[in-house]
């Protein structure tokens, strides 16, 4: 039989036991922070070249890095996360944006913690900003929602050339109009070089597969749909229309594509519905692209 003093030793054993696991689950709770964010520190950016290889380490926010006039970079944004009470370097998802320097860069493809930038003058002071938005669900303070990241744009590169690249002029402007109309960019730096060649080597086909992929990275840095809920009709109209007169060679204004065409304003629905992949496979697509680019001619 058991002595008081025992029964109370093992009670005492036993409620510790069933706190160690709340303990447990309440220091994770301390590590993710409020309502199971993943708490972060401090925020910086790495620098890829056009061929993946890092350029140094992580640069904090504030600090500038430096590319060359025609040199593609790709900046990653990653952040310090407490995780198990030990500082760890994790990506974090943001929108990107120009900020200041439009003169000087061009954005091109983009992920979700990245984008590719293209320096292809250093007008000015030679600076260039890419703004950035955190739209992951993280604990940080306020400040680190959002910011720049500032490049210093140097000579001793060649200055893209829109329509540069050895072979098929026709298929440059093609190259150029995706990019101009989707992406609402110049083509410019290693994307843009593997665009060419992909559609080059696989005819339509590579246009197609060009197209999804700009469309999707518009999508990322908010370029598709109109934001609104209502009155968006306006915003979409024009966004469609522009697509139409760059993609499908049209020559009407907006009125007259909404007043006379039907497709046009079902595909102004659909953009503001499903957003501007579904739209830019549908405009590409179509027999009416094919024939107003040559297609229906070609193997």
């Amino acid at each position: 039989m058991r002595t008081t003093a025992q029964r109370i030793s093992l009670f005492a054993l036993c409620t510790a036991l069933s706190l160690m696991p709340a303990a447990e689950a309440q220091r994770q709770d301390r590590d993710r922070g409020d309502r199971g964010r993943l708490s972060v520190i401090a925020l910086q950016y790495r620098v890829y070249d056009g061929s993946g290889r890092p350029r140094g380490g992580a640069i904090g926010v504030g600090d500038t890095t430096s590319i060359r006039i025609g040199e593609t970079v790709r900046l990653e944004l990653v952040g310090t996360a407490i995780i198990d009470n030990v500082g760890k370097e994790v990506p974090i998802s943001a929108k990107f944006e120009i900020a200041a320097g439009r003169e000087n860069i061009d954005l091109g493809r983009a992920g979700d913690n990245w984008v590719t930038v293209t320096a292809r003058d250093d007008q000015g002071n030679g600076l260039a900003q890419v703004g950035f938005t955190v739209t992951g669900n993280y604990e940080m303070r306020g400040k680190n929602t959002f910011g720049r990241l500032t490049l210093q744009i140097e000579r001793g590169g060649n200055r893209p050339q829109p329509s540069g690249d050895t072979g098929s002029t026709s298929t440059q402007e093609l190259v150029d109009t995706l990019y101009r109309s989707i992406l609402r960019s110049r083509p410019g730096g290693y994307d843009s070089r593997q665009d060419y060649e992909r559609i080059r080597r696989n005819g339509y086909s590579g246009v197609m597969d060009v197209a999804m992929a700009l469309a999707a990275d518009a999508e990322r840095q908010g370029l598709g749909r109109s934001d609104r809920d209502r009155g968006y009709e306006n915003d979409d109209m024009r966004r469609v229309g522009q697509l139409y007169r760059d993609l499908l060679k049209r020559r009407q204004s907006d009125a007259d594509l909404w007043n006379f065409d039907g497709g046009f304003a079902d595909n102004v629905r659909a953009l503001h519905k499903r957003n501007l992949v579904p739209l830019i496979q549908t405009i590409v697509g179509s027999q009416e692209f094919k024939e107003a680019w040559g297609f229906d001619r070609r193997r």
